[in-house]
């Protein structure tokens, strides 16, 4: 599990980061359900106000001037995926950091080729890469994106990863390597400092549960929204004739289109860090709720709707499900946001931070308005489905 999700970190760069955040569902052999959550955070310069929106309206609602929020140094949330996949390890891992590590390390110091996916997603961001210089060095060398098929050699962060795997997460998070980032992009103007990165703190919560047609699914709370709304649309689903409908009909991609709408407009209003709203998860999940929102759904037409409850996310994300013999499931969500997260790198470490800032409201007085220290609110849903109380399938 976690050789994969640190070779991941080279191999897929462009996905998933050790700057980057998300959520690890373990089920443990004995049936206990562990939920680790490493999503980013604010940083303590970040406010309600910090960025200038261009618009009050979709699809330009999270645009900022700039694009300050979504590219470059302002768009850095504080990470915690490095410390979830440590705490992880030293609680639940059969290897040390060092066995975890080895991989990741080999490839980024040796190299690997360029697979078509990695390839089109340089040539996707070319222009933005091309704005920075250590990532232009990388990816773009002689001004040319790298090609599927082509070395890849990443050797200042196979440095920063042997330094990890010696030292501990840390070493980034209050340590000498969290010093030189968060001082480099302090200069750089982002939010973000040293100080940020020796603040973050894992958050350990518990499990939503729900029920669908007769199987039990577990999923994150939030911040996450993936658990309540996964739930929230499943109940709203549970009162049509889904299987009789077909699959790819147009009268069931209409129910399913609905039920994400209405769960969304809910999500909008009412789904934040807990510690920062009081998010009124039980009522999401309801049955009865379920059967009040499916009244607004009408057969032959697509519903405007609100949110029922008062009170963005990227698909560059990464994530694994495993299970062993002896009965542990994990399933593990991780993400740099936009592809290449903030597109930018610091300079001697390999590290390409996120843009995590991007998932926030720039408009102040929402629910999803930034604060410093505040979590970003997630579409990740690290789910388990069990059967008869035991494991049937894990997705995310």
């Amino acid at each position: 599990m976690w050789l994969a999700l640190f070779t991941l970190t080279v191999v897929e760069p462009m996905m998933v980061g050790i700057f980057g955040g998300g959520m690890m569902h373990i089920r443990l052999a004995d049936g206990r359900h562990v939920l680790l959550d490493g999503l980013g955070t604010a940083p303590g310069a970040a406010s309600a106000d910090c960025y200038r929106p261009i618009s009050d309206r979709w699809p330009d609602y999270l645009e900022t001037e700039g694009r300050a929020n979504a590219v470059g140094p302002r768009s850095i949330a504080v990470p915690g995926n490095l410390i979830v996949w440590c705490e992880a390890l030293a609680r639940f891992g059969t290897v040390d950091r060092e066995a975890a590590l080895g991989a990741a390390i080999r490839h980024a110091r040796a190299g690997f080729r360029v697979t078509p996916y990695l390839g089109d997603c340089i040539k996707e961001t070319v222009a933005d890469l091309a704005r920075d210089a250590t990532m232009a060095a990388l990816y773009l060398p002689g001004g040319r994106p790298l090609a599927a098929g082509e070395l890849l050699v990443q050797p200042d962060y196979g440095e920063t990863l042997a330094a990890i795997a010696s030292q501990g997460p840390g070493l980034l998070h209050g340590g000498a390597l969290g010093h030189q980032v968060g001082d480099y992009l302090e200069r750089a103007g982002s939010f973000l400092t040293p100080a940020d990165l020796e603040a973050y703190r894992m958050v350990e919560r518990r499990t939503v549960c729900g029920t669908y047609r007769g199987v039990d699914i577990v999923g994150p709370p939030p911040p996450s929204s993936g658990g309540a709304l996964v739930l929230e649309m499943l109940n709203i689903l549970e009162g049509y004739d889904v299987g009789g409908l077909g699959f790819g009909t147009a009268p069931g991609i209409h129910l399913i289109l609905e039920a994400h709408r209405i769960a969304f407009a809910d999500r909008a209003a009412a789904m934040a860090d807990p510690a920062f709203l009081d998010v009124p998860v039980e009522r999401l999940m309801s049955k009865a709720y379920a059967a009040e929102r499916r009244r607004e759904i009408a057969p032959g037409r697509a519903g405007q709707f609100q949110a029922g409850v008062r009170g963005q996310e990227s698909a560059n994300t990464t994530h694994l499900t495993v299970a062993d013999a002896a009965g542990h499931v994990v399933a593990a969500t991780h993400t740099i946001n936009s592809l290449f997260g903030a597109r930018m790198m610091v300079p001697g470490t390999g590290i390409v931070p996120n843009n995590y800032m991007h998932v926030f409201d720039p408009h102040p007085g929402h629910a999803l308005s930034i604060a410093p220290g505040k979590r970003v609110t997630t579409s990740q849903a690290p789910l388990m489905v069990l059967r008869d109380g035991r494991p049937w399938f894990a997705l995310g």
